[in-house]
């Protein structure tokens, strides 16, 4: 026995393996599980003390042969349902004292323990200070109990528990549901009890936020500080993680998906190994199973929106509709008001919602006319910078790619986006003319905002020359008015209204796409070398191809950056000189003479005398002198060479350190040796 009150992991196995061996030690219960808490509420208190890996393998020990000892009377019947309300019949005092047999008194003092095991797994579940095995080891129990303790059914008793208490608990994290999701929401009856379980956690958070006061049931130290807003966002977590389990078997008409547990009148052999979890799978025709599952999640999405939703959570549903709740549901068409409520706020709520709005549009029938208008109206500045950006713009190209839509609806977006690529970063104006090239190549009948006749313009100077520059800077208003290219114009009025909310009456198609032609000057030099995509002929389509939204929407500074780090520069001459250098050195005394580091043991005296000057007015120049320190003139090693070449490098070092630029007289010797060669 350890001091602190914990037993020993060599005695643990030893209880365990009796107990488990036979009847006569099933004392040794009691003693398990007053190891098991004993150890969990140790490792609550002493979390950061060296011995917590001990007592953690101990606690595993005691848990593993508690599972395995009432898995076994469980299979046995000693654990069934009918023992239960047998049980809870003499509880309540309801059978007579002589039906109080021994056997009576073993079933009730074996459910007890057994509940209290129960109650100890779902404590260690929420538990801050458990480990993640241990943890893990619990929920697989609870599941086992789930499966084994109603013969051919789920039992909701445990599971309704289990899941209410990870949604009430303050110390709930992601790593729990990732274990339920990737081991247990594969089976869709583990789904469909999930949806029900959640249903009434939410019916009950309903509850509390009506009547003021906690309703939850369940142990208070997971209930404890526990609110609605913490309870909306565990329930979001868990039912965003349930979606319709993959089908097994390549018939498409009869597909089967696996349940946790089996059914009652499946028609197969009822074979039940202990512990044993694939042999207690089965596999089922799921067409009416998956309907059903379909209705459950319907019914508890709709539940879950009428709460009061915070900000962000309303976000993340938004955010996760078009994925992740919409393709579950029986009948999307349901979600509509939801949507269109969100849509018509504005902001970056429309702009979440727009991805929802537009999945049931185009593939559930969804009729929505003031669709484009809303759409028109998002167009600002601030979603060149938004989070879903890249969503958003992808979602704008697509919904504009019908070649039924209205000629003014195509050349008002395509004007207002023009427009607002004056204000965006480099990123957001890639995606403008992208998207602009698009809409010219959809829509032929908007390529006279190419080029626009503005013979029937309205101009704000009719004679430039009577105005100067201060006047004709104060006559540009809001941004609305651009000078003219030429200069017999002035400057011209833009008809296009940036402020109209309707885009049947901003004018657009009266207007030109100038903002284009102005991005054609752009500091950045990937926008303006981008604008010469729409110099083609956009009419003739089977020259031209349509771009891909993807691949600019998701640009910011880094990625230009880095897009441009990598491009091949063209090879330029790096050195400048505002006069011809006369010397290979600099000569000037008082300027620091570079590259004399590479000529050790010598100095160069670069000072020009009067000569020298003379020489450099005439074009003739004379040579730096170069001294070596220890001697006047430095002799070249030539050991290793022949007299006759030593003897010609000699002459040459002469020349160069006398400043001698004439021909040099060559040795008759080295003459004669030349003629007898030839």
């Amino acid at each position: 026995m350890a001091s602190s009150g914990l037993l020993s992991l060599r005695t643990v196995k030893q209880l365990g393996k009796e107990l488990l061996t036979s009847k006569l030690h099933i004392n040794n219960v009691p003693a398990l599980l007053s190891h098991f808490s004993k150890a969990v509420q140790s490792e609550t208190s002493h979390s950061t003390s060296s011995s917590t890996s001990s007592s953690d393998e101990s606690l595993l020990e005691a848990l593993f042969f508690l599972r395995s000892f009432f898995l076994h009377r469980i299979s046995s019947g000693e654990l069934c349902l009918h023992s239960l309300e047998h049980v809870q019949q003499v509880a309540s005092n309801k059978v007579h004292e002589d039906d109080r047999q021994p056997e009576a008194v073993y079933h009730a003092w074996l459910w007890g323990k057994y509940n209290e095991f129960v109650d100890l797994l779902l404590h260690t579940v929420t538990s801050p200070a458990t480990s993640s095995s241990t943890r893990a080891a619990s929920i697989d129990a609870l599941m086992e109990f789930v499966r084994q303790e109603k013969p051919g059914g789920f039992s909701d008793r445990i599971y309704n528990r289990l899941c209410s208490t990870l949604v009430t608990s303050v110390h709930f994290t992601r790593e729990m549901i990732e274990h339920l999701v990737a081991n247990y929401f594969e089976y869709i009856d583990v789904c469909s009890h999930t949806c029900i379980s959640l249903k009434k956690s939410i019916i009950s958070a309903q509850g509390q936020k009506d009547q003021g006061e906690d309703k939850y049931k369940g142990d208070d130290s997971t209930r404890e500080g526990a609110n609605s807003q913490l309870l909306m966002s565990n329930i979001y977590d868990v039912l965003i993680c349930i979606n319709i389990p993959k089908t097994i078997g390549k018939s498409s008409e009869n597909p089967v998906v696996e349940t946790w547990v089996k059914l009652k009148d499946d028609g197969y052999q009822k074979k039940r190994n202990q512990g044993d979890v694939e042999n207690a799978n089965e596999k089922v025709k799921s067409n009416q199973q998956i309907k059903k599952l379909k209705s459950k999640i319907t019914r508890v999405w709709l539940t879950f929106l009428q709460l009061p939703l915070t900000t962000m959570l309303y976000e993340k549903v938004l955010g996760h509709m078009h994925k992740a709740i919409i393709p579950n549901l029986t009948n999307p068409l349901v979600l509509s008001d939801f949507l269109t409520n969100s849509y018509n706020q504005g902001g970056l709520i429309s702009v979440m919602a727009l991805s929802g709005l537009f999945l049931l549009i185009t593939e559930h029938g969804l009729e929505y006319p003031d669709y484009y208008n809303k759409l028109y109206a998002l167009l600002e500045p601030s979603l060149f910078i938004a989070k879903y950006r890249s969503r958003f713009f992808e979602l704008l190209d697509l919904s504009l790619k019908s070649p039924l839509l209205p000629s003014y609806l195509a050349a008002a977006f395509a004007k207002k986006l023009g427009r607002l690529s004056l204000k965006s970063p480099p990123a957001g104006a890639l995606i403008v003319i992208a998207i602009v090239h698009n809409l010219l190549r959809r829509h032929p009948s908007i390529n006279c905002l190419v080029h626009q006749n503005n013979s029937n313009a309205e101009f704000l100077l009719s004679n430039p020359l009577e105005n100067g520059p201060k006047q004709e800077a104060e006559a540009m208003c809001n941004g609305n008015e651009s000078p003219e290219m030429g200069n017999q114009e002035g400057l011209g009025k833009d008809p296009f209204i940036f402020s109209e909310s309707n885009p049947a009456n901003c004018n657009a198609l009266k207007s030109s796409l100038w903002e284009i032609e102005t991005l054609r000057r752009h500091y950045s030099p990937v926008v303006s070398r981008f604008v010469a995509s729409l110099e083609e002929d956009l009419t003739v389509r089977a020259k031209t191809m349509e771009l891909d939204i993807k691949d600019f929407s998701g640009g910011s500074y880094a990625t230009i950056f880095a897009e441009e780090v990598k491009r091949r520069m063209k090879q330029v001459p790096l050195a400048f000189y505002k006069a011809m250098p006369m010397t290979l050195f600099s000569e000037h005394s008082d300027a620091p003479l570079q590259g004399f580091a590479d000529f050790p043991g010598w100095s160069f005296h670069g000072k020009q005398s009067d000569d020298d000057s003379q020489h450099a007015k005439t074009g003739e120049h004379k040579s730096a002198h170069f001294v070596n320190e220890p001697s006047e003139h430095p002799k070249p090693d030539m050991s290793d060479e022949s007299p006759r070449e030593g003897k010609k490098k000699l002459i040459h070092v002469k020349a160069s350190c006398n400043g001698n630029n004439k021909k040099q007289k060559t040795d008759p010797a080295t003459l004669k040796g030349r003629r007898k060669r030839k």
